[in-house]
């Protein structure tokens, strides 16, 4: 009886996804054409129940047995999770009929037919055979993210539709050029399906300063190099005239300095005319270049207090491991934060075990507040379903080419306006 109330749950929740009517377009297109593009919006479910359309399809048509369908993923955690949660919808075991693969780690059997696993592990297995006649579908989900792998991966799978007219090839992804991927691909044909998202309210750096009243000194660690001086330069100015041994040059660059600021302080008001001049002298002090890991800390605390009738965790997203250690520091070494079991903090990063990724879906007791500090890899594919609140640093880091030294280069840079919504949609899912 649990398992049927279960099951008929988990069909409800399925049947509410916006991919559900476009289910009947999508199988009737993947049997007509050999390749299909899906741009699928975020919350659309396309990562979940493609797959599970195509599965369903060939099983009702008695091709069940003759049917492998493998779904990369960008990264481990979301082939680990997604393939959970398919499993936990259909109501079967992990490793039964859905099943994942990762590098040194596997879930599968004999009787798998839907595989979820990374970019890397199927083109080892295209390396072992290129035709991979035991496949019947390739899904290449968020082919946005462009990577060695995935874009290696897309042109062998241009070679292969040439020697297997048999095999179905679906791209998806939550946004990406999708003519681009459909020249690419002998203008196969493209499939939108609109996305469902919560409202998400969007706060920006200006608003979180005077939300917070946040102030920053001249000689902190987050100030402009040389704040101070042009802050005592400011004050100079407006004190007593200069004595007669000041030398003219000197007061001549003070006054100009002077008149700098002030045409910075009067853009300043123009571009944010609601918000107070404490604002404005803060925007135009601070190192926008940092992180700053002080308000980060400040703007959690913020959170929980003023929000403390909402229920829901905190996804914070950080460039790298290193970040994600420091903030995770000054955290844990924050007492209102440490004391007690009002928060719990979890770091996030590809080079974690698979097992310790897996912690950041537990949701906490009731009361306490759930933290996650992670880097892009939650951006996209994985749900941490109980995140309502998101602070984005709006930075990356990835491999860019050092034409200088001739060699690849882990820099950080700014994120994208794409990306930047994919993470404001991590709180409306």
């Amino acid at each position: 009886e649990d398992m049927q109330t279960a099951a008929s749950h988990m069909i409800e929740q399925r049947d509410k996804l916006p991919s559900r009517a476009k289910r009947d377009e999508v199988l009737e297109i993947v049997r007509a054409s050999q390749c299909v593009v899906i741009c699928g919006e975020t919350g659309c479910g396309k990562t979940t129940q493609v797959p599970q359309y195509l599965l369903d399809d060939r099983i009702s048509r008695g091709s069940g047995s003759t049917t492998c369908i493998v779904c990369t993923q960008p990264r481990r955690l979301a082939a680990v999770s997604v393939a959970q949660r398919v499993a936990q919808e259909r109501c079967q075991t992990l490793g039964d009929q859905v099943g994942y693969q990762i590098r040194l780690e596997n879930k599968m059997s004999e009787r798998t037919r839907l595989l979820y696993c990374t970019n890397g592990i199927l083109l080892r297995k295209m390396q072992s055979n290129a035709a991979v006649p035991n496949i019947s579908h390739i899904i290449v989900d968020e082919i946005h993210e462009r990577s060695l792998d995935s874009d290696f991966l897309l042109i062998v799978l241009r070679d292969l539709i040439r020697t297997r007219p048999d095999i179905k090839v679906v791209l998806m992804s939550a946004t990406v050029n999708a003519e681009m991927f459909s020249r690419y691909f002998n203008d196969c044909p493209i499939i939108n399906i609109p996305g469902f998202t919560h409202p998400v309210e969007i706060f920006y750096l200006e608003d979180v300063i005077t939300r917070l009243d946040y102030v920053i000194d001249a000689d902190s660690e987050y100030a402009k190099a040389g704040a101070g001086t042009a802050g005592a330069g400011a004050n100079a100015s407006k004190g007593k005239p200069a004595s007669k041994s000041s030398k003219p040059g000197i007061h001549q660059k003070e006054a100009a300095e002077h008149s700098h600021r002030t045409a910075k302080m009067q853009k300043m008001a123009a571009s944010f005319p609601e918000h107070p001049e404490s604002t404005w002298r803060t925007l135009l002090m601070l190192d926008q270049e940092k992180l700053n890991y002080e308000l980060m800390e400040h703007l959690v605390l913020y959170l929980d207090e003023e929000y403390c009738d909402v229920e829901g965790a905190v996804l914070v997203f950080l460039p790298g491991l290193q970040e994600i250690q420091k903030l995770f520091d000054e955290l844990e070494s924050n007492s209102c934060i440490s004391r007690g079991n009002r928060f719990v903090v979890y770091p996030l990063h590809s080079s974690f075990s698979t097992a310790s990724q897996q912690a950041i879906f537990k949701r906490p007791p009731r009361g306490t507040r759930k933290i996650v500090l992670a880097t892009n890899i939650a951006e996209t594919s994985i749900t941490i379903d109980d995140v309502v609140f998101v602070i984005d640093a709006g930075k990356l880091k990835e491999n860019r080419y050092d034409p200088v030294n001739q060699m690849p280069q882990l820099m950080e840079t700014w994120i994208s306006q794409a990306s930047a919504r994919q993470r404001k949609g991590r709180a409306g899912r």
